[in-house]
């Protein structure tokens, strides 16, 4: 968990550096944006926001939270609070995107479905025979 200083900016800089620091982020493309978050961001902060990301995405297709909870080893609390902000309208840039491209999730379902037998009651109907 990231630590901040206890000592709180005040409400003006707090906005100018955050609105910098969006800016910044605006500005590159994929791989500089890559290079900067790993600049940027420890090993732990760049997982647990892959992490949050990733609950989003699963919370939008419908996942139930604790299956995520067990799949991406994040709190219930910390799935509750992301499904709260979602349902209340919040993360649309991220589930805009969502809705515009391919996702790594899907990429990653097609992979693990690559050569299964189909879904459904009897799909393992052909093991019998």
């Amino acid at each position: 968990m990231p630590h901040l200083s206890e000592a709180d900016l005040d409400a003006a800089t707090h906005k100018r550096i955050t609105r910098q620091l969006s800016g910044m982020l605006a500005d590159k493309n994929a791989y500089a944006l890559s290079l900067l978050l790993h600049d940027l961001l420890t090993k732990t902060e760049r997982l647990m926001l892959a992490k949050r990301l990733a609950a989003i995405v699963l919370l939008e297709r419908g996942e139930q939270p604790y299956h995520i909870h067990q799949a991406l080893k994040l709190s219930q609390s910390t799935i509750l609070r992301l499904g709260n902000t979602l349902d209340r309208g919040g993360y649309q840039e991220i589930t805009k995107a969502l809705r515009q491209k391919s996702t790594l999730l899907d990429d990653i379902e097609k992979i693990l479905q690559a050569g299964m037998p189909p879904r459904g009651k009897g799909r393992w109907r052909f093991l019998r025979k």
